[in-house]
């Protein structure tokens, strides 16, 4: 993952769902690129990461940060899926 990646991906989604899986599972929405690049790396050693591709519903807001027990996006929640 690069900085231009995550760059182009919120400007075509406004909001990037970070996903972590590992030992423990993170999960969050960003809008800010520098908190979204800190918790990738501050996870990336432990933790397979990726971002979701396709632009969140208005209703899921970002929050910049990572936590536990909070339920990912689903399709449903995707207001425009690129197939």
């Amino acid at each position: 993952m690069t900085m231009s990646y995550l760059e182009h991906a919120r400007h075509d989604n406004g909001v990037i769902e970070l996903r972590c899986l590992g030992p423990s599972k993170f999960s969050g929405f960003f809008d800010d690129l520098d908190a979204l690049w800190d918790a990738a790396q501050s996870v990336s050693e432990s933790h397979n990461i990726f971002t979701t591709l396709n632009r969140p519903e208005d209703r899921l807001k970002a929050t910049n940060r990572l936590a536990t027990g909070i339920r990912c996006s689903r399709d449903a929640d995707m207001a425009l899926i690129t197939r």
